[in-house]
């Protein structure tokens, strides 16, 4: 599956979801450079598509954090956020994803930024 970034990138929704899988790590493997922990899992992308990938991830992040600091004001639910972070990024939405639903642990990742 292919995804449109910014009306001109295309890039694998694979890739999107590995890119957003490391940006949002924890634990000791993040003291490498995410574009690197990305080039090892992604060895066959190119820089160019790689970064892409990491600039939507972060992105992502960033309407997780915004849509977290809504949820704890009261504005929103948790279930709403996360139907909004798949509206917002349609490749979160995969079903049968090997990575699990990283739309919820995008969710769990922008509410661990704003109570920090």
């Amino acid at each position: 599956m292919t995804t449109t970034i910014m009306g001109h990138i295309i890039l694998t929704t694979e890739l999107l979801r590995a890119a957003l899988a490391e940006w949002i790590r924890m634990g000791p493997e993040t003291r490498r450079p995410v574009n690197e922990r990305l080039q090892e899992r992604a060895p066959g992308a190119t820089d160019g598509d790689r970064m892409a990938a990491l600039v939507e991830a972060k992105r992502a992040v960033a309407a997780a954090e915004a849509l977290a600091r809504e949820y704890q004001a009261g504005r929103r639910s948790q279930k709403a956020t996360v139907a909004e972070l798949r509206r917002q990024f349609a490749w979160l939405d995969v079903s049968d994803a090997a990575d699990g639903d990283l739309a919820q642990q995008l969710g769990a990742f922008g509410y661990y930024l704003v109570i920090m």
